[in-house]
């Protein structure tokens, strides 16, 4: 069992012992809470240096300024990777636009039906063969009845013909 700050809780023998956070403490949570729980413990460990909070949590652990400070900076780097997570997966939103599958759209290149929207990196990066591949689209042209994997961006000049329900 875990107390609100991050410990582990011996319920049985009644101890408690600081624990190390690894990344599955912090999935699920959003960078602005993790953002504000880092305040938290930056605001406490301030206070502990300027004599105002003398350390002892709720269930009695004694916490040390540098352990206060350890564990500001897990839940920023926490923080950090959670809204680069969240600012990908709306950059990933906005390149592909509204191809979904079974829509058709026209361009500049010809008129396609999308028949499959691949957002894995490494299968896209697979089917593309380029480093870079965020994600790939296979469409069909609706002109020549040819298939392939485009990993081009929505632009402007794209068009939807016929949009299907999401």
């Amino acid at each position: 069992m875990r107390n609100r700050i991050g410990q582990t809780v011996d319920a049985q023998n009644a101890t408690t012992s600081t624990i190390t956070p690894t990344t599955t403490d912090f999935a699920g949570r959003t960078s602005r809470s993790l953002f504000a729980e880092a305040r938290r413990y930056a605001s406490a460990a301030r206070n502990m240096v300027e004599g105002r909070y003398d350390g002892i949590d709720s269930d009695g652990r004694q916490w040390t300024v540098d352990e206060l400070y350890a564990r500001s900076a897990q839940c920023r780097r926490a923080g950090g990777d959670a809204e680069q997570t969240e600012n990908e997966a709306a950059q990933l939103a906005e390149d592909l636009g509204p191809r979904a599958q079974g829509t058709v759209y026209d361009n500049a290149s010809g008129t396609f039906r999308v028949l499959e929207v691949v957002t894995d990196a490494s299968e896209a990066r697979r089917v593309l063969k380029r480093n870079a591949a965020q994600f790939a689209v296979l469409v069909e042209d609706l002109h020549t009845a040819g298939r392939h994997y485009t990993g081009a961006v929505w632009t402007g000049s794209d068009r939807v013909l016929k949009a299907v329900a999401a």
